[in-house]
């Protein structure tokens, strides 16, 4: 799979269960309820495969204040092309 091939969309609600894929596929501990607070939380993006069906990766951003925030949740799928979607998100 090239760049050309992966798309980006905001995290939304739908993409919970690709990301809940990605994170037991990395051994996280993390549950569709830890994801879910994650994203209410936060704003962010997916990187999804051509059909835009299959969630690559994820990345989100926690703001604190206006200035402060922290990037988290960012994993890529181990069986996916690594460097592609990782230098998009």
């Amino acid at each position: 799979m090239i760049p050309s091939t992966i798309s980006l969309s905001t995290f939304g609600s739908e993409h919970l269960e690709g990301a809940l894929r990605l994170s037991r596929q990395a051994g996280w501990p993390h549950r569709l309820e830890d994801w879910q607070m994650a994203l209410d939380l936060s704003t962010g993006f997916v990187a999804l495969d051509t059909n835009a069906t299959t969630v690559l990766g994820t990345v989100l951003m926690t703001r604190y204040k206006r200035d402060v925030a922290t990037i988290n949740m960012v994993i890529v799928d181990e069986a996916g092309p690594h460097r592609a979607p990782a230098r998009m998100l």
